[in-house]
């Protein structure tokens, strides 16, 4: 992890006197709001919407910042997380550590 910080740190001061010009640099700023492109089906969306959309499906078990970031939309970010929830729950099954269903685990492993 140091290694990457200080390469981090290295290609953002290149050319540059000191640290001048670092503050600003946020790599952890605000979540995103507004208007975005989804990186993933490309259609335009407001995070905001999104965020709400994705935390009230996830009941606040799950944080649409923290897991995309305002990067992807709702319609793409709820399948996706959907998905790993059940590829996770697939595996447990798999360990024993839930009842076993065997369609549930082809159609997710």
């Amino acid at each position: 992890m140091a290694v990457i910080a200080t390469g981090l740190f290295i290609h953002l001061t290149k050319g540059q006197h000191g640290t001048e010009g670092i503050e600003t640099y946020a790599p952890f700023s605000d979540p995103v709001s507004g208007d975005q492109k989804c990186v993933r089906c490309g259609k335009a969306f407001d995070v905001e919407d999104a965020r709400d959309e994705y935390n009230s499906e996830f009941g606040g078990d799950l944080d649409y910042d923290e897991n995309y970031a305002g990067e992807v939309c709702a319609d793409c970010a709820i399948p996706d997380s959907d998905g790993l929830i059940n590829q996770g729950r697939a595996i447990f099954m798999m360990n024993g550590d839930e009842d076993y269903d065997d369609d549930f685990v082809r159609m997710y492993l």
